[in-house]
């Protein structure tokens, strides 16, 4: 699959590279062998242009589309590389302590089988005694597996979650990121997913569109207020100018930030950085 890509966009670029020249040297053939009395030659300069112009566009939709698409795959990725992460911590504390209790349990009753055949009765209820006991040991511990699922996430830090997973996704894009936290605040898990893909999502902006290798990352929690902002001194831009067809992330970010129960705003002027930030109330633990 990963091949096919490859080869795929090397397609492109191929094409995007020999297309544009075919069809100006296809024009220009037609052009002095029958249109040249109807378009002179500014006019057909002007011409040439334009069709270059077009056949530009078209590639660079391609190329978008390209892009928005792997990095919903990259996303992906994470997320899957995430759940088989826990799915094998889950497996390690199963083995470490249900299964060998089970284990345990197991040749307990093998005993108590043995000492019954052998009409030790007493000693029979001694070792069942015992194994009620693992078992109700063996409960509990199964109840606090099942608790930890459910609220480790809920239980961390966000902003020692935030350093961790941003740390991680900066490293691969080879940016450099600075932290600021100013108070605690913990978000419920559908919540805090959507403000860690917005951050993640305003590194890769700074990272491909304003041309910076540096970000910074602030958390800041007044009483039950908390805002989430990410920052660049990049080229910035003048978002009211964003072409609809290309606020495609800008749009995925908002409606992310509305699905935390937040909102999100965008400050940017070229040449002199761009600021994102989310504003979430009555977030803060």
């Amino acid at each position: 699959m990963e091949a096919h890509k490859s080869m795929s966009l090397r397609s492109i670029q191929w094409l995007a590279v020999v297309l544009p020249a075919l069809f100006v040297g296809l024009f220009e053939f037609i052009r002095h062998q029958w249109l040249e009395p109807m378009l002179p030659t500014a006019l057909g300069n002007v011409t040439d242009a334009l069709i270059v112009a077009w056949i530009v566009y078209i590639f660079v939709q391609i190329f978008i589309r390209l892009i928005r698409r792997s990095v919903m795959e990259v996303t992906q990725a994470r997320e899957e590389s995430v759940a088989i992460a826990e799915r094998q911590r889950i497996a390690r504390e199963m083995h470490d302590s249900i299964a060998q209790s089970l284990f345990y349990m197991g040749a307990e009753l093998h005993e108590v089988e043995n000492l019954v055949l052998s009409g030790q009765s007493e000693e029979a209820r001694s070792e069942v005694q015992t194994v009620r006991e693992e078992i109700r040991a063996t409960h509990h511990k199964i109840r606090a597996v099942i608790a930890d699922l459910r609220q480790q996430d809920e239980l961390e830090d966000f902003g020692a979650e935030v350093r961790r997973t941003t740390t991680e996704f900066a490293q691969r894009l080879g940016m450099k990121v600075t932290f600021e936290i100013i108070g605690s605040v913990a978000l419920p898990v559908s919540s805090r997913q959507h403000v860690l893909a917005i951050i993640q999502e305003a590194l890769i902006n700074a990272h491909r569109h304003s041309c910076t290798q540096e970000a910074v990352v602030r958390l800041v929690t007044i009483g039950e207020d908390t805002m989430i902002e990410v920052t660049d001194k990049g080229v910035g831009f003048e978002p009211a100018t964003v072409p609809r067809e290309e606020r495609y992330g800008l749009t995925i970010m908002e409606e992310r930030a509305q699905i935390a129960g937040g909102q999100l705003r965008v400050d940017s002027v070229p040449g002199g950085g761009t600021r994102i930030a989310v504003y979430l109330s009555g977030a803060a633990s």
